[in-house]
């Protein structure tokens, strides 16, 4: 349901259009089943499209983005804070699986001190 994926974008369909998503601007990425809600800078509500998160793991390039649980996908320079198993971006608080935390305080190069 996507176009192919250019260097900077790829569209989806929404809202009976095509839209497109520029990659810079995904905050985060929500999956419900079989759709998305894509969550930017530019759009004033998330972009709802039928497709899988599998899908959007396979266009975006890692490790600018990070599946954080079964249901997320979060642009990794967006990260305003970690806290036990949650992270926060852009204000919104995404729930994190202790399997991915991991790879995840490794892509985010983060120093535990416990």
């Amino acid at each position: 349901m996507t176009t192919a994926p250019a260097e900077d974008h790829f569209f989806v369909h929404a809202d009976y259009s095509l839209v497109k998503i520029q990659v810079p601007t995904i905050l985060y990425i929500e999956g419900l089943k079989d759709y998305v809600k894509i969550h930017t800078t530019v759009h004033s509500r998330p972009v709802i499209t039928r497709m899988t998160l599998k899908n959007l793991e396979e266009i975006l390039p890692a490790p600018a983005f990070l599946r954080v649980h079964r249901s997320y996908i979060i642009a990794t320079d967006r990260v305003d804070a970690i806290r036990k198993l949650k992270i926060t971006v852009a204000g919104n608080s995404i729930p994190v699986s202790e399997q991915y935390l991991p790879q995840i305080l490794e892509v985010l190069q983060v120093n535990k001190h416990e």
